[in-house]
């Protein structure tokens, strides 16, 4: 588990902040190999807007408004490929 932590937040470094789901698999022999995923798009909505949350009104007002350039932003993360981190060693090694 140590190890697994220590990849990861080797991996997502550059990402403080943000919540970085990812899918792990782990082997007979202990070893593993994780592959890290975009974070959440309403997640990267909000930091462009400068919210904390969106509106507590989902019909009415908007909570903030984005220009299409930090729309790109946003949609960029997305079209990249995911990170795939692999760890040969047994757990205990």
């Amino acid at each position: 588990m140590q190890e697994f932590i220590k990849a990861y937040n080797a991996a997502t470094g550059s990402q403080r902040g943000f919540v970085i789901p990812a899918v792990i698999s782990v082997y007979e022999d202990r070893s593993f190999s994780f592959v890290t995923k975009t974070p959440p798009t309403a997640t990267l909505l909000a930091k462009a807007a400068g919210v904390a949350k969106g509106t507590a009104h989902p019909s009415g007002s908007p909570a903030a408004w984005i220009s299409r350039e930090q729309l790109r932003e946003v949609a960029r993360p997305s079209c990249r490929t995911s990170t795939r981190m692999t760890s040969t060693r047994p757990r205990g090694s």
